[in-house]
């Protein structure tokens, strides 16, 4: 029935409606068939790039972790915390910096540093923390009156966990 109707129309209204035909093809096929390909190919880019960068976190954070199992030691139940401070000091090169350290019962310490680097500080209070769960039960940190970047005068009480 439409083909006999197609067939009983002009030659140039065929022509027309092919012309119209072609072009309604090249507008919908991309809108209705390629974009949503194309979007979904993107979409797959976007979380196989998202997965990479997660597998890539994964290694990290397991090398991180096996670090920390390497290098962790066990504090031995016959340890005092005062030898415990005394080798983190040692080990972080602040051992000079100790003015005073004062035990109050088996499980705190305070200690009075002075000129010694803040990193160097954190960097052992991290220490006490990761390898022999002890962490900072008060700090009173000042600046070094000695005028040089960098030190401070530090006041801390540790406690174990």
């Amino acid at each position: 029935m439409i083909t006999n109707r197609f067939m009983q129309l002009q030659k140039r209204e065929k022509i027309l409606i092919l012309i119209l035909c072609t072009v309604l093809i090249t507008i919908v096929a991309p809108i209705y068939i390629i974009n949503p390909i194309i979007e979904k190919q993107q979409n797959l880019k976007k979380r196989i790039a998202e997965l990479e960068w997660s597998i890539v976190e994964i290694k990290h954070l397991k090398k991180i972790r096996s670090n920390e199992s390497n290098n962790s030691i066990i504090k031995q139940n016959s340890e005092s915390m005062v030898i415990i401070v005394d080798r983190v000091l040692r080990e972080n090169n602040m051992l000079s910096t100790l003015q005073r350290s004062q035990p109050s019962g088996e499980n705190q310490i305070r200690l009075d540093l002075e000129n010694v680097l803040f990193n160097a500080l954190i960097q052992s209070l991290v220490q006490f923390s990761n390898q022999y769960n002890i962490d900072i039960d008060g700090a009173n940190i000042s600046e070094s009156q000695t005028n040089n970047p960098g030190f401070v005068n530090a006041t801390i009480t540790l406690i174990e966990i």
